[in-house]
């Protein structure tokens, strides 16, 4: 009664690639990647709160743009830091 084909496919499938992850393996790697894109927008989230101050990108454009030297783009970020 127990050893049926019947009862033998239910549990087991018929081998096929759908059988071997059937729904369960379709809902696991959903919640995965669910689980995934939530850590990463929870990290772009929190990276972006510390966005840097408006000043600070100015004098990073105009340090690589050549516009100032090295000794004062480090002391005017020192002086926009504190």
């Amino acid at each position: 009664m127990w050893n049926s084909d019947w009862s033998h496919h239910a549990m087991y499938g018929d081998g096929s690639w759908f059988s071997f992850w059937g729904m369960h393996g379709f809902v696991s790697l959903f919640f995965l990647l669910l689980v995934i894109a939530l850590i990463i927008g929870l990290y772009r989230m929190i990276r972006g709160e510390r966005s840097q101050d408006p000043a600070l990108s100015a004098l990073g454009e105009k340090y690589a743009n050549g516009d100032i030297s090295r000794e004062d783009y480090l002391q005017k970020k020192k002086d926009l830091a504190g």
